[in-house]
């Protein structure tokens, strides 16, 4: 299949702007390309059989077969289409520049369980088969500008990206329940479904009388608006589909998901006589991290707490809650299912900002080096990871595991001496 298609046009070379004191550079890009990957499973055309658990039968052991599934012997390889539109800009000999790229890509043929076509009691494995789209398009722009006054040379940089993707095709049935229906939603909105939180019971007769329209709504009287006894103090949880309870069937897609859909950078820097300055910040946004048990409940795993579990909904002598502006359930030693659900509750704004690098250097004058022999010698401090803000204090936002069993990044300070001889 064709690899690409480009098609640019610098118009600065065209006689309308070939001589402007405004427009040094101007080049209007676009194209197109196709690509498949062949990275796919061998032997997808074979049923395999394989001896499995054996069974007594008549006071023999009999050996069983088992199946790796149906074959698929249309197996192809997986296809994208990628469409690009970018523009190049220089302004007053490249003081400032421009460049920017819109894309569009459209994946098909991904190979894709249809078991969500077919109902829980289907007989079969069913194989993947090349049936998921999948598309993803974005903007990029870096924005640049560069100058030297006197003695003073410096330069700026900031880079801005945004890129979503949506599930166009995953072969579900016409009927799913459309709260947690995936086409249309992002690749990862499968591993976010959960309920919706409302904050927290405070009272008592609260709960009362959720229960008690529960009651009236559905014509049980034993019904309960939400399941697991929950007391003040504890999450309460969104009645979605208006049936009256609150079970399974109001899970619905929760969060944003943790891949950012926005990351930035600025970088500057300045060279002043011997002197050089640079530093980095870079950080995303449009992503929420889910935390979970250690990363989050107090005293998870006989675990310890964090700050914010001071403002947890404490209760009065009446059995509720008397600090109603409480932002985190009440506490128990054991734990509690009530809290504990896939929720809404424990999505934490991912977004942040951190001082990547920062360096100083001081390069000494040539007449002084060649007196000792060397052709250059320059000094320098460094550090990393200085600060980073944002709204996840306990944890690095760029830890991709809900429990934070993850390295966290290292705060590192270095004094070095760099030597040309």
């Amino acid at each position: 299949m064709p690899a690409g298609l480009p098609m640019p046009m610098r118009l600065s070379e065209e006689n309308f702007l070939k001589n402007s004191s405004l427009i040094n550079n101007l080049k209007i890009r676009a194209s197109y390309g196709e690509l498949g990957s062949d990275d796919i499973p061998p032997f997808r055309y074979i049923e395999v059989f394989s001896f499995d658990e054996p069974f007594v039968d008549g006071g023999e052991v009999v050996k069983t077969l088992s199946s790796n599934g149906i074959p698929d012997g249309a197996t192809t390889w997986e296809k994208s289409k990628t469409y690009n539109l970018g523009i190049e800009l220089g302004l007053w000999n490249n003081l400032f520049s421009l460049e920017t790229d819109m894309f569009y890509k459209r994946t098909s043929d991904i190979l894709t369980s249809p078991n969500l076509e077919v109902p829980g009691t289907f007989g079969g494995s069913l194989p993947l088969q090349n049936i998921g789209i999948v598309d993803n398009k974005g903007i990029e722009i870096v924005l640049s500008h560069r100058n030297n006054v006197n003695d003073w040379d410096y330069f700026a940089n900031i880079n801005f990206s945004y890129a979503k993707n949506e599930v166009i095709d995953i072969a579900e049935a016409d009927d799913v329940n459309p709260l947690i229906r995936l086409t249309g939603k992002p690749i990862k909105a499968k591993t976010r479904i959960g309920y919706l939180a409302s904050g927290l019971w405070l009272t008592q007769a609260e709960i009362d009388a959720a229960n008690a329209n529960a009651q009236a709504q559905t014509g049980d009287p034993n019904a309960v608006y939400q399941t697991q006894n929950p007391k003040p103090g504890d999450i309460r949880y969104v009645d979605v589909n208006g049936d009256g309870v609150v079970n399974a069937e109001d899970r619905t897609v929760i969060g944003r998901g943790n891949v950012p859909e926005i990351t930035f950078g600025f970088n500057f820097g300045f060279n002043y006589r011997q002197w050089d300055f640079t530093t980095l910040f870079q950080g995303a946004a449009n992503f929420e991290m889910y935390l979970s048990q250690e990363a989050s409940w107090a005293f998870f795993n006989s675990g310890k707490v964090f700050g914010k579990h001071l403002d947890r909904a404490q209760i009065g002598a009446d059995g509720n809650v008397f600090n109603t502006d409480a932002t985190y359930p009440r506490l128990s030693l054991t734990n509690n299912a009530v809290n504990e659900r896939f929720s809404s509750y424990w999505l934490e704004k991912g977004d942040y900002i951190r001082l990547k690098n920062v360096e100083l250097g001081y390069t000494f004058k040539d007449d002084l080096v060649q007196k000792i022999g060397l052709d250059r010698l320059r000094i320098y401090f460094n550090g990393r990871n200085l600060f980073t803000w944002s709204a996840i204090k306990q944890l690095d936002p760029e830890n991709p595991q809900r429990r934070g069993w993850f390295y966290p990044q290292q705060k590192v300070f270095s004094l070095g001496v760099n030597v040309e001889l």
